[in-house]
């Protein structure tokens, strides 16, 4: 799916004279572009956004695959039970778990479209084990489809059970509801993307794969060391939340003002922590850890190690890539991101057809209706069988009375 594309054999578009004076005119734009009332912006931060409108412009779509290590730190997880009285919560895990892990992006920002396929691993609370999780989720542009492969989820403690109603392929209209987290961040960091924490918590929101840049959420906070490199540091605030929810961006001083981290601040301190690792010659993204904290005092949640195995700017994009191919008896949910949330968004199940094409609205009470019926005939023939035992019952004993 992946295209085998190294950081030095990326594709990359001609340049022309109208490009540059594309490139010139935007960049003026975000320079002059300060609101009425505002004061002027540093020079370093008209330079920071400059490099990272000259990215953007230059980037019309974009592929990554990540590999790495998922670490769940020993006793970092809550039971879902309450110990009995006078006991100690169990220990959960009860060692460091350590898993493989994989994320694909690909982000097409002339279609605004996009792919994220997940191989992640799950905490199941009722078993109190990890489980596989397989994921894939396309934005098409107005449409959001995830697929969850029910082999490929399944595990000794998660088996498809025949008659599952769970659904294998969900279609929601009007609306990306992509699911995000910290792990991804960086995906849209390194193309200059800045995305307020809020955006990425969950949805990626608006529904757009690369909004514009908005100089009055940067504020410029000074200059710093990360391993003996000089950064100006950057808060963007989200305007819609309080003043304990905010990013903390280390840039790099000189162009193209690469992010070499990111700080997420949540309800007062380091929620996470994004570090970000470049290849020196080209700038391309190498790879990147992240670290979720519990709390102010620095305990490890979970960390993500991933290490970037495919890099491709621009590349060609196969149109079967946003279409999640159906096959036949497959249940298919449909809901309307946008719907009557009392009304349940409008959800309904479908059956695919042998066609693999065709879809028709199961409805599980009609489903349910013949089970009844088979054990009502069931009763009645076990009704009818002791009946006639008992017929023979009384014509034998009848028959033995004169003897």
């Amino acid at each position: 799916m992946c295209l085998s594309l190294h950081p030095d054999h990326r594709e990359h578009t001609p340049d022309s004279p109208s490009l540059h004076l594309s490139l010139l005119f935007g960049v003026l734009l975000l320079i002059t572009a300060v609101p009425a009332g505002a004061q002027e912006l540093p020079e370093e931060l008209n330079r920071i956004l400059a490099d990272w409108q000259r990215r953007q412009a230059s980037v019309f779509s974009v592929r990554y695959e990540l590999l790495g290590k998922g670490l769940v730190p020993k006793g970092s997880l809550a039971s879902p039970f309450a110990p009995p009285p006078g006991s100690q919560p169990p220990v959960i895990p009860k060692e460091d778990f350590v898993y493989d892990k994989s994320i694909t992006w690909l982000l097409d920002f002339k279609g605004n479209r996009m792919r994220k396929e997940t191989r992640d691993q799950t905490f199941m609370h009722d078993d109190g084990v990890f489980a596989p999780y397989h994921h894939v989720s396309i934005y098409d542009g107005s449409m959001s489809q995830h697929y969850i492969p029910k082999e490929s989820n399944a595990s000794s403690y998660h088996k498809p059970q025949p008659g599952n109603r769970m659904p294998e392929v969900g279609l929601v209209s009007n609306g990306n509801n992509i699911e995000c987290s910290f792990a991804d961040y960086p995906v849209f960091l390194t193309q200059g993307i800045v995305f307020p924490s809020e955006l990425l918590v969950t949805v990626i929101r608006p529904e757009r794969a690369r909004p514009p840049l908005d100089a009055r959420t940067l504020t410029l906070l000074g200059r710093r060391f990360l391993d003996d490199r000089e950064c100006l540091v950057v808060k963007v605030t989200p305007a819609s939340q309080g003043p304990g929810v905010f990013d903390e961006l280390w840039i790099a001083s000189a162009s193209p003002s690469l992010i070499l981290r990111a700080d997420i601040h949540l309800n007062g301190w380091i929620d996470t922590r994004l570090d970000i690792q470049y290849d020196s010659a080209t700038a391309a993204p190498k790879g990147w850890t992240t670290t979720t904290y519990f709390d102010a005092k620095g305990k490890v949640r979970k960390v993500d190690r991933l290490v970037v195995k495919q890099y491709s700017v621009n590349p060609v994009i196969a149109p079967e890539e946003f279409r999640i191919p159906l096959a036949p008896g497959m249940r298919v949910r449909k809901a309307d991101a946008k719907g009557d949330p009392h009304s349940g968004f409008g959800i309904k199940d479908y059956r695919v057809q042998q066609d693999g094409v065709t879809l028709v609205a199961i409805d599980d009470n009609r489903q349910v209706r013949p089970s009844w019926v088979l054990w009502s005939m069931l009763l009645v023939l076990l009704l009818l069988s002791l009946l006639l035992c008992w017929k023979v019952w009384r014509r034998k004993k009848a028959a033995r009375i004169p003897a």
